[in-house]
């Protein structure tokens, strides 16, 4: 049976969308083989965005269902307060691989600014500051983890040498005080 015209064409679109480099995520290392193929020619929505891999059941020509992974796009530009239906998308086994395009108090877009100043409290802080830092401790990537943690590493060591100095200097002044009686 021959292909339609539709069908060739879409043929033709699949072939040129798998030729394209996949899209570039913060998240590169341990991509599963189906999410590199949907980032393949996928172009990023215009406003705030997080993007997550997810479970996905993919039904195949002979009518069976192929379990998989695929892509689910979050469109936080604007209802910034979705924490609970990240969190909840998480629960589920879904992982966050990108986000951007979080509007900023000097955004330079005014209608985005002007989104921020009325969404943000008295303090300044806006809902998406607070999504992104979610966001950043779900995706696990914070560009300086590794130098904070050694920071902190080296200051636990330093705190943990100190206290056992000062146990070692009590404990031989304990005994100092017991030969004096």
């Amino acid at each position: 049976m021959d292909p339609t015209r539709a069908e060739q064409l879409a043929l033709a679109r699949e072939e040129q969308r798998l030729k394209k480099e996949p899209f570039k995520t913060l998240i590169t290392d341990g991509l599963r083989e189906d999410t590199v193929n949907a980032l393949r020619g996928w172009v990023p929505p215009p406003g705030a965005y997080i993007l997550l891999e997810r479970r996905k059941n993919f039904l195949q020509p002979d009518l069976s269902v192929r379990v998989g992974y695929g892509l689910q796009t979050i469109n936080v530009e604007e209802r910034p307060e979705q924490f609970e239906r990240l969190r909840r998308q998480v629960r589920k086994g879904a992982r966050v691989i990108h986000y951007a395009n979080f509007p900023t108090l000097n955004d330079p877009n005014p209608s985005r600014a002007a989104k921020v100043r009325g969404h943000s409290g008295p303090m300044g802080r806006s809902p998406w500051d607070a999504l992104e830092a979610e966001v950043k401790s779900l995706l696990g990537t914070n560009p300086n983890w590794k130098e904070e943690k050694a920071k902190i590493e080296a200051e636990r060591n330093a705190l943990e040498m100190k206290l056992q100095a000062a146990i070692i200097k009590k404990g031989s002044q304990n005994d100092k005080t017991d030969n004096r009686l």
